[in-house]
């Protein structure tokens, strides 16, 4: 939180993002069903925001573009050096590494001790150890469901000095049109060879790097485009003399816009977008500017995002939020095979998501104050 590009009500989103992947992952545990509220006469269908909890991820990874690109930015534009990226790639792996690796210890032990649903394969381990492990699904998630992701986004890690260079001037258009062809063409390309495939090969080959490259430079635009217009009156707590009324309209208009897409494209069309619904080539481009806007309103300043984002709650989740999503999958798991959950009388979903909540935040909180925050804590006197 001593970072110069602190936004606290980012810290926030990102909470929120974790939280609606684990309400996502609960509710299809749970055994998917409609969701909805009654309001008089009217009921209010929200069931396609459950099914498409996984849209968390690409917040993530929009969000990480944004703020990893911010001191790239400063020196694109003049305003501060280059960035040393030693202490770049350091930071990285002090922020992903000891949490994962701390969870596959524990959970490697607890399978030891057959506490934990995973026959150890210590070839599959070393490629988890590499961050390898997409590269077979029989691998991609198999001590932990989540794991998928953070190869993809060290990839954008390292991917992003390189793509820093198009910045300056308007070269920035050739990064956005490079990551479209490149995002597009892959999932274009991964989806011809894929004919007579299940869903979940589909959703592993199209998901992998660069599947999401469109979003993080997406990200990255937001960041060029949020230093250009606040860096003179910049400040860490994230507060801008930007008029609020216009950060207010791009934090409603993001949202706005993922309701859209959430309720108008994908709703009832899950199997016809894994069978090639025009979407599924798109549907990540487009959700992830909504995303961008969204973000751009929380940094500039908006009121709305402020009472949402920036409260004690939502930021407290914010900061075990990388545990949170580490951790939620296995505790989902370990509570679904006991006998309380098989012998449920009636629709186990909300009991389930209350029961497994306090659960998951504490062991998060642990995991943070035990493991992330040491490391994270050793970055502070390091030049950005």
């Amino acid at each position: 939180m001593e970072a110069k590009h602190y936004i606290r009500g980012l810290t926030g989103l990102r909470g929120f993002a974790a939280v609606w992947v684990y309400l996502h992952h609960s509710w299809s545990f749970s055994g998917p069903r409609k969701i909805a509220v009654d309001l008089g006469g009217f009921s209010l269908d929200l069931t396609a925001w459950f099914s498409i909890g996984w849209a968390g991820v690409d917040i993530f990874y929009v969000l990480s573009g944004f703020l990893l690109c911010l001191p790239f930015s400063e020196h694109a534009h003049g305003f501060a050096g280059p960035v040393a990226l030693r202490y770049y790639f350091l930071r990285r792996l002090l922020r992903v590494l000891p949490a994962y690796y701390a969870q596959i210890a524990i959970l490697l032990l607890l399978a030891s001790l057959q506490l934990y649903p995973y026959a150890i394969h210590w070839g599959d381990v070393l490629l988890h150890a590499l961050m390898l492990h997409n590269w077979d699904p029989v691998f991609n998630s198999s001590i932990n469901g989540v794991y998928w992701t953070l190869p993809v986004e060290f990839g954008f890690y390292l991917l992003l000095p390189l793509l820093a260079w198009w910045l300056p001037g308007r070269r920035w258009i050739a990064l956005l049109a490079l990551a479209l062809v490149l995002t597009i063409g892959y999932r274009l390309l991964v989806f011809q060879s894929l004919a007579g495939q299940g869903i979940e090969y589909k959703v592993w080959r199209l998901e992998q790097f660069p599947g999401h490259l469109d979003q993080f430079v997406i990200g990255m635009l937001a960041a060029h485009w949020y230093v250009s217009r606040t860096h003179s009156r910049f400040e860490p707590a994230g507060r801008t003399a930007f008029d609020p009324r216009w950060s207010n309209l791009l934090f409603v208009a993001g949202w706005v816009g993922i309701g859209l897409l959430i309720q108008f494209f994908l709703k009832g069309r899950h199997l016809a977008y894994w069978n090639g619904h025009p979407m599924l080539f798109v549907w990540h481009g487009l959700v992830a500017i909504c995303i961008a806007m969204s973000i751009l309103g929380t940094a500039l300043g908006s009121p709305l995002a402020r009472l949402l984002l920036n409260n004690r709650l939502a930021v407290f989740v914010g900061v075990i939020s990388y545990s949170l999503y580490l951790w939620h999958l296995p505790i989902l798991n370990w509570v679904k095979q006991t006998a309380w959950f098989q012998g449920y009388q009636g629709y186990v979903f909300p009991a389930y998501f209350l029961l497994t909540l306090p659960l998951v935040l504490l062991l998060s909180w642990i995991s943070y104050f035990l493991v992330e925050r040491p490391f994270l804590r050793l970055r502070r006197h390091w030049p950005s």
